[in-house]
């Protein structure tokens, strides 16, 4: 088994600086310190044109459409909520945030730093 920098999270975000450095595609010369499936998804993304950098909200849900969303995983929320707190409390205070999305990418429960974006 191979061990990879990504281990810690100097590890990734360092091969994440190196990769979004390279702006048209990953150097494949580079070892970028992070398993292939991390680096394959970054790849993925910068072909679909994912800017990283995005801030904005490209589609939001009415509320009705929100509400009847919620209302459908109400269950998966209810269960995952508690495993979504263990796992902020590991990367409490480091930047991450621990989201729950729908199987089209809407956000049902997001756990984070107050000063996280």
């Amino acid at each position: 088994m191979a061990m990879y920098a990504e281990n810690t999270v100097d590890g990734t975000w360092a091969g994440w600086l190196k990769f979004t450095a390279t702006l048209k595609s990953a150097d494949k010369s580079y070892k970028y310190s992070v398993r292939p499936e991390i680096l394959d998804s970054w790849v993925r993304c910068r072909q679909a044109k994912v800017n990283p950098n995005d801030e904005a909200i490209h589609h939001r849900l009415e509320t009705a459409s929100l509400q009847v969303m919620l209302r459908k995983n109400k269950d998966l929320i209810t269960i995952a909520k508690p495993f979504m707190d263990n796992l902020y409390q590991i990367v409490a205070g480091s930047g991450f945030v621990v989201a729950l999305t729908d199987v089209r990418g809407y956000v049902m429960e997001i756990f984070g730093d107050k000063d996280t974006n």
